[in-house]
């Protein structure tokens, strides 16, 4: 009887594993779900006194949650208690996950292997889905497509699973290549710069690893060819983008611009703006009044309405003109297809921009925020370039809290009050955090809290046995690069997906897997 118990027990702990793995890309309740079966088997297993006992003699474990430990001595000099709750709510499974898996019964290689394998099949689910959204449903931005979890989370989640598909491709070749293969592609579809990178990044690594284990020359011969290929293509499809976005199209005699619509209504020329959209001149052959009458009659949103992504329409409008080479008065209206005006209402400002599986669109869109961002114009809304006001604003917060910053529950109000000090141009609905998990940090509790974090995120790297754990690296060097352009550690999603894994590969295997 009490060794049908255990094995319920057992069953159940592993449930709980399966939930985890198949909620992280699909479900933040089995997420939930499966770290209640987890604790449940954990309290019910046997003494919980003991496997404390075992969770403080763990070095590796206790590193681990002390994270957790440095978000509850932030509220000693927070003021926001409401928002540190909710913070400390969000980051449990930095001390449950290490707590249970380290104290608990650890698992085979095969049951990590299997696991590892629903990891992948949910994973795979995922994209299949926001695949279907983007090609047969009405969304205007891919990051529609993967629902509640941010379409960077998922490319984390991809690139987790190309490497162990990379390490599973010798005993299935046909399962792990076709995979490998459709998630690499899903990258570009999905245009995940930071996922790309990151794969691209695993991949060289992975494919120098075996050309080096193999010492034989034509191996060494593809694995060089292979790492020219994935530096070169995307340096050409950069560089050909960019001579695009400064090339105008055809050079216009200032001279010779035509001063009158058809309608006999006089247009506005400034010559000196060089701004192009798809290397059409924005400050030429423009009637405001004209343009925006005649939309007027095409279209529901009115031009001095926003458009579906906030924007006013008659700037949207504008900029889509001038990228199809039509001059912004009735008869460029006119010529606009009824996809046209869809996309112009949907907030698509160039028409290089309506085809959202295009990677060249992504492209083009940064050089475009970049250029605006050389001008000093607003870089609200605009992905990249106003990661830099959020940076600067977040140093400039820790420049005055430099030892142990404003405590757990205090960033939101630190970083409103310096956006409103420093004049920032961006929108009020653009005033993020500092989209760096480092920098975060730092905010949050100063350098000494910033040392005190890296320390709980590679100290196990310190331990042999972890530095030989293929898999294990490979996960850090995800969760690193992720923590550069994201605050991973800020949502649900982020922190269970690195509590999760951190914990699997560090504890969950037997003692005298470990090595394999």
């Amino acid at each position: 009887m009490l060794s049908s118990a255990r094995e319920k027990l057992i069953y159940a702990y592993y449930f709980g594993f399966v939930l985890i793995a198949v909620g992280l890309p699909l479900s933040k309740f089995l997420v939930s779900v499966g770290q209640f079966f987890l604790l449940g088997a954990w309290l019910l297993s046997s003494n919980p006194l003991v496997k404390i006992k075992l969770f403080f003699n763990n070095k590796i474990a206790l590193a681990c949650a002390s994270l957790f430990l440095l978000h509850i001595t932030g509220l000693a000099y927070t003021t926001d208690f409401a928002e540190a709750t909710r913070d400390l709510r969000i980051k449990i499974p930095i001390f449950l996950l290490p707590l249970i898996l380290s104290s608990s019964a650890h698992l085979t290689s095969n049951h990590i292997k299997k696991l590892m394998w629903v990891f992948c099949a949910a994973v795979l689910t995922k994209t299949l889905i926001a695949f279907y959204k983007i090609n047969f449903t009405d969304i205007v931005d891919l990051r529609q497509a993967t629902g509640s979890l941010s379409h960077i989370r998922l490319s984390l989640m991809i690139c987790l699973a190309i490497v162990f598909l990379l390490q599973q491709f010798k005993e299935q070749r046909l399962i792990s290549g076709g995979l490998l293969i459709w998630l690499f592609a899903f990258l570009f579809i999905l245009q995940s710069v930071a996922g790309l990178i990151i794969a691209a990044l695993l991949i060289i690594c992975y494919i120098n690893y075996w050309a080096f284990k193999n010492k034989k020359t034509l191996t060494s011969s593809l694995a060089v060819l292979f790492n020219m290929v994935i530096i070169t293509v995307p340096f050409y499809f950069v560089t050909d983008e960019y001579k695009k976005f400064y090339t105008p199209v055809n050079q216009h005699d200032i001279k010779s611009l035509e001063q009158f619509t058809v309608n006999g209504n006089k247009y506005e020329h400034d010559t000196s703006n060089k701004d192009l959209e798809n290397g059409h001149y924005l400050a030429i052959y423009n009637c405001w009044e004209e343009m925006e009458k005649q939309w007027d009659k095409r279209s529901i949103i009115k031009s001095k309405e926003k458009d579906k992504k906030g924007n006013r329409i008659d700037f949207t409008l504008h900029r889509y003109l001038t990228s199809k080479g039509l001059r912004k008065d009735s008869a460029g209206v006119n010529a606009l297809s009824a996809i046209d005006v869809q996309n112009i209402e949907n907030g698509i400002s160039n028409i290089a921009y309506a085809d959202i599986k295009n990677i060249r669109s992504r492209i083009h869109d940064i050089i475009f925020e970049f250029d605006k961002f050389k001008q000093g114009k607003d870089a609200s809304g605009h992905s990249v370039t106003q990661r830099v006001e959020f940076l600067k604003t977040a140093f400039s917060i820790i420049s005055k809290n430099i030892f142990i910053g404003v405590g757990t529950g205090d960033m939101a109000i630190a970083f409103k009050q310096e956006y409103e000090n420093n004049g920032t141009l961006l929108k009020t609905e653009f005033r993020l955090r500092a989209h760096n998990q480092f920098v975060t940090m730092m905010v949050s509790f100063g350098i000494i809290g910033f040392a005190i974090f890296i320390f709980t995120m590679y100290y196990p790297l310190t331990i042999k046995r972890v530095r030989e754990n293929k898999m294990y690296l490979a996960f850090i060097v995800i969760i690193t690069f992720s923590m550069l352009s994201e605050d991973t550690f800020e949502t649900q999603a982020g922190v269970t997906f690195f509590a999760f894994f951190n914990s699997l590969y560090l504890f969950a295997k037997r003692e005298e897997e470990q090595l394999q």
